[in-house]
């Protein structure tokens, strides 16, 4: 139990832990308040996460170079190596905490490199394209 800046009080109860999956991730169960919740954690022991964390990381001082901003999964890699972008146009779509983000690019130009496949995990700043 804590109580909230507003004095409320939040119970949680972890629940359950799911079995590993193909992809690293353990289902969470737990209940805040009474209500059943769950959500997908990666298991940071798993052979994924560890080679997940071996990635390339994007260079902050590089806008040729497409990072992630947050962890979660590549569901769909929409551009190949030799296809043309402009600046804003999607590469990727991550799916990050039940919600999809389009990964776009960050400038115009020829795509150099795809470094994620759909399905892999992937933190943030990891390196997932260049632009040439």
């Amino acid at each position: 139990m804590f109580t909230t800046r507003k004095g409320r009080e939040v119970f949680i109860k972890l629940t359950a832990i799911g079995h590993i999956d193909a992809k690293g991730l353990r289902r969470v169960f737990f209940e805040v308040n009474g209500q059943q919740n769950s959500f997908d954690i990666l298991d940071r022991n798993s052979s994924e996460a560890k080679n997940m964390q071996s990635r390339e990381k994007a260079d902050p001082n590089n806008s040729f170079h497409v990072g992630v901003l947050m962890n979660g999964l590549i569901v769909d890699v929409v551009k190949n190596v030799g296809d043309q972008v402009s600046k804003g146009d999607p590469i990727a779509v991550l799916s990050a905490m039940k919600m999809e983000t389009v990964i776009s690019a960050t400038e115009s130009g020829k795509i150099k490199a795809i470094n994620v496949k759909a399905g892999e995990a992937v933190v943030s700043q990891d390196l997932i394209a260049i632009i040439e």
